[in-house]
């Protein structure tokens, strides 16, 4: 199981790492945003700001300017030019217009006379075809629903102990189940009314109650174990465990919410509490 579960997550993995690829080059795709003029805005002499950069269609030419002071008015090449606003032309005046970039040049004046002359006019050419981002932008959509495909086939809700909780009849409660990187162990147990998220390189073992229990999972990943108030929880040796008894300098876990990294091999745990864990109030865990 141990070796599934590795498996699991190595396959969920790389499925969202192709999925952020696919969707932060859908992202790009779908438009980069550019305020006109920098930090100084849409104003007179910005007509070499589109110089040296890379425009595609779908991008978005942000213009800042005051209202009433300037516009944006778009116009083809011989307008651009001629710093003519022709009749019809579509004049944007809000002070803080956005303009998605068409295929192919994009030409752009201020409509205020004297303004295009003094060079609030730039002309935009798009260097990617959009033909290409919408075939990316099927295949990102589609790479979408694929990855949460994957998420909700792997991600299931566990309730240690069922309706009952983590109690003492629940020793044989994780056996037949296959847990995987992504699933949430519940606890419903008491007060507790809680879920935890396993992470995707750890298995998390949750309990609302510390009893009786025997379980295999892998080396060094953490078991956090729930004690509530009135328990707690004391890593032993065997001969601890075997004898109720919690030697001297044994750790003692009592936050009642505690999380305890397994080790290699065998460990034990027991409330050290009169009577607890001669009630059951202990655990056997083989770590491979």
């Amino acid at each position: 199981m141990a070796h599934q579960g590795r498996g699991n997550a190595i396959i969920i993995a790389v499925a969202l790492v192709v999925c952020m690829v696919v969707l932060l080059r859908f992202e790009v795709v779908q438009g980069a945003s550019f305020t006109v003029g920098d930090a100084g805005g849409w104003t007179f002499s910005v007509s070499g700001w589109p110089n040296g950069k890379s425009f595609k269609a779908g991008d978005i030419l942000q213009f800042n300017y005051g209202p009433g002071n300037h516009n944006v008015v778009v116009v083809g090449k011989a307008d651009h030019d001629n710093c003519n606003v022709p009749n019809g032309a579509k004049t944007y005046t809000s002070g803080r217009d956005q303009i998605r970039l068409a295929k192919g040049p994009n030409y752009f004046i201020c409509g205020i006379p004297g303004h295009c002359q003094a060079g609030m006019s730039i002309a935009c050419s798009e260097r990617e075809k959009i033909s290409q981002g919408i075939g990316i932008a099927v295949v990102a959509a589609a790479t979408v629903v694929l990855c949460l495909m994957v998420v909700t086939a792997e991600a299931t809700t566990y309730t240690v102990g069922g309706a009952g909780g983590w109690t003492f009849n629940s020793v044989g409660w994780p056996n037949g189940k296959r847990f995987r990187a992504g699933d949430i162990l519940g606890v419903s147990k008491l007060d507790y009314n809680e879920g935890y998220r396993l992470n995707s390189n750890l298995k998390f073992v949750i309990f609302s109650l510390l009893s009786q229990g025997t379980g295999t999972w892998t080396t060094g990943l953490p078991c956090p174990l729930q004690s509530l108030e009135g328990h707690n929880v004391v890593s032993v040796n065997k001969a601890g465990y075997d004898s109720c008894k919690a030697p001297a300098g044994a750790r003692v876990f009592s936050s009642g919410k505690d999380q305890i990294k397994l080790v290699k091999g065998q460990n034990f745990f027991i409330c050290s509490l009169p009577g607890h864990c001669g009630s059951g109030m202990k655990i056997a865990v083989t770590a491979a």
